[in-house]
Order: C-alpha cells, then sequence, then structure tokens
C-alpha cells in the first residue's frame, strides 16, 4: 500500500518479530499502536465512503480544510496544485476547476501557481462533508 502525506513525515521499518517483542515489552506502546491502527482504518473507510458518496464540492473542501487544520500552515496557505488536488479528491480536472470557481465566487479562496489561499475557514467548512463538520 502506498499513501501520499500532505507533509514530511519519517518512516520506519522493522520486522514482525521485532515489533512484536517491542509490544509485548511496552504495553503502553501496544495500547498506542492500537489506537493510530484504528484511526487509520476508520480515515480509509471514512475516504472510501467519502468518494463513493460525497459531491466533488465537498471532497475539496473536505481536503482543503483538513490540510488547514491538520498541517496548520503559518499563513492560509495550501501549497498544492490544482492537478494534485484533483488528484487527491479523486476528480477530473474540470469538475476541480468548476468547484474552485464557485469558492472564489462565495470569496472562500483564491487560486495561484501552486497555491491555494483560504480566505474564510468558516464559509470553507460550511461546503464540507458532514463528517467533517461534525468534528470541527
Amino acid at each position: 500500500m502506498i499513501l501520499q502525506a500532505f507533509s514530511d513525515l519519517v518512516v520506519y521499518s522493522m520486522s514482525y518479530p521485532t515489533l512484536k517483542k517491542i509490544v509485548v515489552e511496552n504495553g503502553a506502546f501496544a495500547g498506542e499502536l492500537l489506537r493510530q491502527n484504528c484511526d487509520f482504518i476508520g480515515y480509509i473507510f471514512f475516504d472510501t465512503i467519502n468518494l463513493t458518496f460525497e459531491p466533488c464540492l465537498a471532497r475539496i473542501c473536505d481536503i482543503l480544510y483538513l490540510y488547514l487544520t491538520e498541517v496548520k500552515p503559518s499563513e492560509s496557505i495550501i501549497p498544492l496544485s490544482q492537478t494534485e488536488v484533483a488528484k487527491i479528491a479523486g476528480t477530473s480536472q474540470a469538475q476541480l476547476e468548476r468547484s474552485l470557481q464557485f469558492l472564489k465566487k462565495e470569496k472562500i479562496l483564491l487560486t495561484s501557481r501552486k497555491r491555494i489561499v483560504i480566505l474564510s475557514r468558516e464559509k470553507l467548512l460550511a461546503h464540507c462533508s458532514l463528517g467533517v463538520r461534525s468534528n470541527a
């Protein structure tokens, strides 16, 4: 499985026997590992349902809002190209452009080369899926 992160991260690789030994010897680590695994499975499930049932606009808003709240850029600037956002959202470039035009018209964001500036987090959140809005 290959996943794409919004930000840089450190990845550790270890064999199953090594991981099992660490987990058996450290109960707190085992609990945290289980919690992280449950969160990841929940995310994958949510993402699958979201791609299936949510309209394109909501998926795009979800991605932009989650970037702001999880990556926490110093300014409300998202350094992603429109192509990257379309790829993450699982949508066509044409659908993405229509959604971005709507969000620009509503004065929610501005775009430029490899950059999306969020003008109103509140207005952006209003267009997010129910799952994102309920966790905000």
